[in-house]
């Protein structure tokens, strides 16, 4: 994948050479030092030639970018079905549509990291860099289908800034993200002894350094409905993904699963770690891995929002008019975000009476119904 890049997206080029007396790289940058790296940010396809000369003569290598201009500009995939170029998909990562098979979410494309087969391993990108430096959220959902033999192994989401870019694969482990330069959450679908609580266990993680580690089968109001008791993966491919929402703001980590707090103002500063670049920015997407023991792996859902969470959503101001029978609402929103009136007569029972209404950044919303 290491040729595709985002039109206008940064470059890192790194080069070394050994017993040169003179470097070059063509292209506008010019005589260059034996060994080093330089960020460029093509916006068409470039082929950067590298000249390494001596008094016996010259050797070149060169590397060619194949710019693409995805329509899909920022991360929000209710389903995958207009994912395009603008997701890295290595290894045996792909967009499937397994509806005959897999009946929930509906149908729909979805994310496929690793099918349910021995000694598999997927991973995708998005190739955009994206700005962590203020925070974010994010909301996946997680399939772990198949696991005949109980599931394996798991699969992680991961913020990078790995020097390889939307190249960068894990060496092994894949479940447990990538090693270095890069902050990971593990969702693990396979006990293998050891410090594993279970099959059934996240896990956050500064590169390989465990910050957090969360068994899920000893938390009230998660039930997992495994192949075999209290195990991530299933073989009932009939059950609904995992919903998972992770909160971020420096200093400030929370994660929820299936609607429960899993991890409470947790102590990171992605800012202080090796994960982002010197602005703040870097790639975001998913690993997985299946060794002997085997599942699907399956992202079906992802949406990420740069930026810290907004504020709760107030109402600010609203007017009743029975003679008109109308009602004002002035309300906080959120960019990316929309937002439904329901109406009750008991307070029991609600009915959706407007929807679809759009946030807007950094204003109030007023909505007559």
């Amino acid at each position: 994948d290491a040729p595709f890049l985002v039109s206008g997206e940064p470059l890192r080029l790194t080069w070394a050479t050994a017993g040169a007396t003179s470097v070059s790289i063509d292209n506008g940058i010019g005589p260059v030092a034996n060994a080093g790296t330089i960020n460029r940010s093509p916006l068409v396809n470039t082929t950067y030639v590298l000249t390494a000369s001596t008094a016996a003569g010259s050797v070149t290598e060169q590397f060619t970018t194949t710019d693409v201009n995805p329509s899909m500009a920022r991360v929000c995939y209710e389903g995958f079905d207009l994912a395009g170029d603008e997701l890295a998909l290595l290894g045996d990562a792909a967009i499937v549509n397994d509806f005959g098979n897999v009946p929930m979410p509906g149908d729909m494309d979805r994310l496929r990291l690793t099918p349910d087969a021995g000694g598999r391993k997927g991973t995708a990108w998005f190739r955009k860099r994206l700005d962590f430096s203020q925070g974010f959220q994010a909301w996946f959902d997680l399939h772990f289908l198949g696991g005949i033999n109980s599931g394996g192994d798991g699969l992680a989401f991961i913020i990078q800034d790995r020097p390889e870019g939307t190249a960068a694969e894990p060496s092994a482990g894949a479940e447990r993200g990538l090693r270095s330069e890069a902050f990971n959450i593990s969702f693990d679908s396979y006990f293998s002894g050891g410090s594993e609580p279970s099959a059934g266990f996240i896990q956050v993680l500064d590169g390989t350094t465990v910050l957090a580690t969360v068994d899920l089968t000893v938390i009230p109001g998660i039930t997992l409905p495994g192949t075999v008791p209290n195990d991530l993966s299933s073989d009932d491919f009939s059950v609904a993904p995992y919903e998972v929402r992770i909160a971020y703001v420096p200093g400030d980590l929370d994660i929820f699963f299936e609607g429960v707090q899993v991890v409470d103002s947790l102590n990171v500063d992605l800012g202080t770690t090796d994960a982002l670049d010197g602005s703040g920015t870097a790639y975001a997407g998913f690993s997985a891995r299946a060794g002997a023991f085997t599942e699907n792996h399956d992202v079906t859902r992802w949406i990420l929002v740069e930026g810290p969470p907004p504020p709760p959503l107030v109402i600010t101001n609203f007017a009743v008019d029975l003679d008109a029978d109308t009602a004002v609402f002035t309300f906080t929103s959120s960019e990316f975000r929309t937002y439904r009136i329901e109406e009750s007569t008991n307070g029991v029972t609600f009915t959706p009476l407007l929807s679809g209404i759009p946030g807007a950044a950094g204003a109030g919303e007023t909505t007559t119904a």
